[in-house]
């Protein structure tokens, strides 16, 4: 499921609220986007999550449900062409690559045998007609510097519209072929963050108005039951939803599509457990789901993920500390904020330093100021 929200510039400040529509499923409503015709459709569209959340499952699903639709239909069904950013190799995106460079690199990165090049799948982006998909936009700016990424995200915007409005009307179709982006909502600092990044920080690239934008919602109580009861042989709804309530924060954790993957693969050891009379920790639950989730992002870390998990717990003490649960998420961004400066240091030595810290098997000294 998604909420409908918008990109449009907001109140001042990094504390502007998020404004949701009513729940909808996300690839219904994608497939409505796709196929609007009237004179006011919108031809961008960002899918928001944070992680986990199900953005590139929804992706793909989409792309299948378009593909049918088309098969069904015609080739007036727009044409879904989806690039996993996650297979550009970071070096490609550092250099500055054009977009043919950049697409080139994503197909040899996918492609088994002969394939279309990248000069072929643009040419048919810029006739028309097509939905470009890019699933995984923080993939590649979490390697870039913030002015590299915001030239990196105005270069897939103009795959689309721009292209096809450099062509003569004999060479392109009726409309502009449509452009998905998705990303996850915590790259970002800050909603106003994230809606200067998708406009173009308000300059020459589109409004928020021009984007249909979705944020990807928690599982409800019902989509959870579903799922444990699609995926867990033999699964009895009613005792694994007690099991979850059984241990702390479970339930919450389960809303995630990701994490109740990973609850689903340790329930039968949960309830193994208790049938044993032993006693069942949340910590033990989630150190096996910490794990899974660093090595989630092997070949992404810039620190090792010892070094993180020492970071996380670090903050989640300091954290939890703060006394005041209003100033939590103040409290959370300034200890952040000082490890980063005394991590970082003031001078030029910082790139080293962080280099040596990567490198040490010490991390314990590494990180105490």
């Amino acid at each position: 499921m998604a909420g409908e929200t918008s990109l449009a510039a907001g109140l001042p400040g990094d504390q502007a609220p998020r404004h949701l529509g009513e729940p909808t499923r996300a690839v219904v409503r994608l497939l409505t986007w796709a196929l609007d015709e009237s004179p006011g459709a919108r031809h961008l569209c960002a899918l928001l999550g944070d992680v986990g959340m199900g953005k590139t499952t929804t992706v793909k699903l989409f792309t299948e449900a378009l593909l049918d639709h088309r098969r069904q239909n015609g080739p007036a069904v727009p044409l879904p062409i989806l690039f996993d950013l996650r297979d550009l190799p970071p070096s490609v995106a550092r250099e500055g690559a054009g977009l043919t460079r950049i697409v080139q690199a994503l197909l040899d990165a996918g492609t088994v045998g002969a394939g279309p090049s990248a000069a072929q799948v643009l040419d048919m982006v810029a006739e028309g007609g097509c939905v470009l998909i890019f699933d995984g936009l923080d993939e590649v700016l979490v390697h870039l510097e913030p002015h590299a990424g915001q030239t990196f995200t105005r270069m897939l915007w103009r795959a689309t519209e721009d292209a096809w409005q450099s062509r003569t009307a004999e060479r392109r179709g009726a409309r502009p072929s449509r452009l998905l982006l998705t990303c996850r909502t915590h790259y970002f600092r800050s909603i106003r963050h994230e809606t200067t990044h998708f406009t173009g920080q308000h300059r020459d690239g589109p409004a928020g108005a021009d984007y249909l934008a979705l944020l990807m919602l928690p599982f409800s109580e019902e989509q959870v039951r579903a799922y444990l009861s699609a995926n867990v042989p033999g699964a009895d709804a009613d005792r694994l939803m007690d099991l979850l309530d059984s241990v702390h924060n479970l339930r919450e954790i389960a809303e995630r599509p990701l994490t109740l993957r990973m609850i689903a693969e340790q329930l039968e050891t949960v309830e193994q457990a208790k049938l044993d009379g032993r006693t069942v920790r949340a910590v033990d639950l989630y150190t096996s789901f910490v794990a899974q989730w660093l090595e989630r992002d092997d070949g992404k870390h810039s620190l090792l993920p010892a070094h993180k998990e020492l970071l996380m717990e670090d903050l989640a003490a300091r954290i939890w500390s703060c006394t005041t649960r209003p100033a939590l998420p103040l409290c959370g961004r300034r200890i952040c904020a000082r490890r980063r400066f005394w991590s970082a240091g003031t001078t030029r030595r910082s790139a080293s330093r962080t280099r040596r810290c990567a490198s040490t098997s010490s991390p314990a000294t590494s990180l105490e100021p």
